[in-house]
Formats: structure tokens, C-alpha cells, sequence
């Protein structure tokens, strides 16, 4: 594992993502039934050998790019964040993210994620768009995006089924006017901007 931080944040650290701590983490994440709870993850039982693959193909995908969620407080390892799906002539890309450490929730980890995330797509790699797919019932997660600057944009109806029912899955995106409107009142635009400086 490396330690050099990619992007840092107040109270994470986004780092490579470490393939013996995936290896090891991801089949306890996947199999908990709390953290999947609002995820399309978690059908089938995962193993060490499936994680290994999971994470070989992630970081071999072209214009996939997949970063260790490390909490700052002792937290150590606690999640994979990353931008997928990216469309060089629209300048778009999907955000993906998952705290998968349970005693990591609820410290705004997830929001700080996704607004690094987000800096670094407008910042650095000239996105024009960045989306997201959410379960409709997930609160929580929701309210974080839009934090982050996320506006709805549609609805896939009954898109997942999970828990012995279909569920709606919300479409939400930012766009690079819309960020750069928000982002110097984001408390974390102290820590963005000097990673990103102009």
C-alpha cells in the first residue's frame, strides 16, 4: 500500500487503492447485509479470489479510476470511491461510492469524498458533467449529493431489486457552471483549493 495521499481531505484521505486491502475488505462489505442495503452489491457471496478480480478489472478499465477511502481519525481503510464511464466528447463521468466500515458512517466521510471526487473531475481531468445513480430511498445518501451540488435529473423506475422489492433508482449530476458556483462555500474549499491551485 502506498501512504503517498492522491487527495486529502479534513478528515480522509484518498489513496491508489491497495489491492491486498480491497482483497481483504470487500467480501465483508458485500456480504453485510446494513452496507448493501441500499446497493445493487450484495446478491451473490463474494470471495477473497472474486475481489481480487473485482479489483484487477476495475483498475484495468480504461477511464476507470478507483481511489482507497482512508479515515484520517484511526479509521484506517473504509471505503473505494472512483469516477467511471467517462465520455471524452461530452466531458462526462459517473461518480461511484461506498463506506463500507460501519463505525465510518455517519461522520461526513461520504460528502467529503464525493466533493473531492467532484473537484478533482472539474479541476483536473476538464469534466463538463458528473452523475450518479441513487437509490430513491436513500436518504442519507441523497442529501449528501445534494450538498455536494448533485440536482436530480430523472427517475429510473423499479430500476433494482432488492430486500423482496423494486426500487426507483434517482439520476442526479453537476454540472461545471454549477460547481464552480458552489464550490467556494463547501467548508472543504479550503483543503480543494490548494490541491487544485490556479
Amino acid at each position: 500500500m502506498t501512504d503517498t495521499p492522491f487527495l486529502q481531505g479534513e478528515r480522509l484521505t484518498l489513496r491508489v487503492l491497495d489491492r491486498a486491502a480491497f482483497i481483504d475488505k470487500n467480501p465483508a462489505w458485500t456480504s453485510d447485509r446494513e452496507v448493501v442495503r441500499h446497493l445493487s452489491r450484495g446478491t451473490w457471496p463474494v470471495t477473497r479470489d472474486d475481489a481480487a478480480r473485482e479489483h484487477d478489472a476495475r483498475l484495468g478499465a480504461r477511464g476507470d479510476i478507483e481511489l482507497g477511502v482512508h479515515d484520517r481519525d484511526g479509521g484506517g481503510f473504509v471505503g473505494v470511491t472512483g469516477l467511471h464511464s467517462h465520455n471524452t466528447v461530452a466531458r462526462s463521468c459517473e461518480f461511484r461510492i461506498l463506506i463500507g466500515e460501519r463505525a465510518a458512517w455517519n461522520k461526513g466521510l461520504g460528502t467529503e469524498a464525493c466533493q473531492l471526487m467532484t473537484a478533482y473531475a472539474f479541476e483536473l481531468l476538464n469534466m463538463n458533467r458528473v452523475w450518479l445513480g441513487v437509490n430513491a430511498d436513500n436518504e442519507g445518501a441523497r442529501r449528501s449529493y445534494v450538498k455536494s451540488g448533485f440536482v436530480e435529473e430523472g427517475r429510473l423506475r423499479e430500476e433494482v431489486y432488492r430486500n423482496g422489492a423494486y426500487h426507483d433508482v434517482v439520476r442526479m449530476s453537476v454540472l461545471r457552471r454549477e460547481y464552480e458556483a458552489l464550490r467556494t462555500g463547501w467548508a472543504l474549499w479550503p483543503w480543494i483549493e490548494r490541491q487544485f491551485p490556479r
